[in-house]
């Protein structure tokens, strides 16, 4: 008897792991079965926390993880501008940002980012605990398709992309 070699496409495999990640189950198990399945769970990657401990790695995960939407930044203590800078160098197309461990807001660092990363729309920067009239400014200016904004206890919805909530 002759043995055949059947095997699924990357796209029946991507539906079958985006049915179980739906389901609440861990992909990282699948992920270590095969090169194909590791592949596959990388491009299902959506989103990614950021600390102080994975900024080394950062160009390494924004290549292994091309589908990135979200990020979220926590027990960040280094330079916002700066990394905002690297984000906004990837090819990433991030449309939720959430900034928990920084109390400022970097003028320069969204300036750089507002004009590469047209596809942001949702901005939430927890630790901000009293922002100014000149932050908000300053986000409405460099983030023009932003649609949410959450500065601390303070939080701002767009309708239809252009009247205040």
């Amino acid at each position: 008897m002759s043995e055949t070699n059947f095997q699924l496409p990357n796209e029946c495999w991507e539906l079958v792991f985006t049915f179980l990640n739906h389901q609440n189950h861990n992909l990282k198990p699948l992920s270590l079965v095969s090169k194909q399945f590791l592949f596959i769970t990388n491009n299902l990657q959506s989103s990614l926390t950021i600390s102080d401990q994975t900024l080394p790695h950062l160009p390494l995960l924004f290549s292994r993880f091309p589908k990135l939407q979200s990020l979220t930044l926590t027990r960040f203590s280094g330079d916002l501008h700066a990394l905002l800078n690297q984000i906004s160098q990837s090819s990433l197309s991030i449309n939720s940002l959430h900034i928990r461990s920084c109390t400022t807001i970097s003028a320069d660092g969204f300036r750089v980012f507002g004009k590469k990363m047209k596809t942001l729309k949702s901005l939430t920067c927890s630790s901000v605990d009293s922002p100014t009239v000149s932050d908000l400014l300053l986000i409405s200016e460099c983030l023009p398709f932003l649609e949410e904004l959450e500065i601390g206890s303070f939080r701002l919805k767009y309708s239809n992309k252009r009247r205040l909530i």
